[in-house]
């Protein structure tokens, strides 16, 4: 149970940083950027809760 807890916060630092590095890079979301970056912090709330 440690090693899936430790994986999943892996995992969801990593995605973090993506999403903060999508964001910064490109501030303004249009079309296939907005559904991207919507996928990015779906998927980082998803480990979020996963994981507590």
């Amino acid at each position: 149970m440690m090693l899936v807890q430790i994986g999943l916060s892996s995992i969801l630092s990593l995605t973090r940083m993506i999403y903060y590095t999508y964001y910064i890079h490109g501030p303004l979301f249009t079309g296939d950027h907005k559904v991207i970056g919507s996928f990015l912090m779906s998927l980082t709330t998803l480990l979020y809760y996963t994981n507590y």
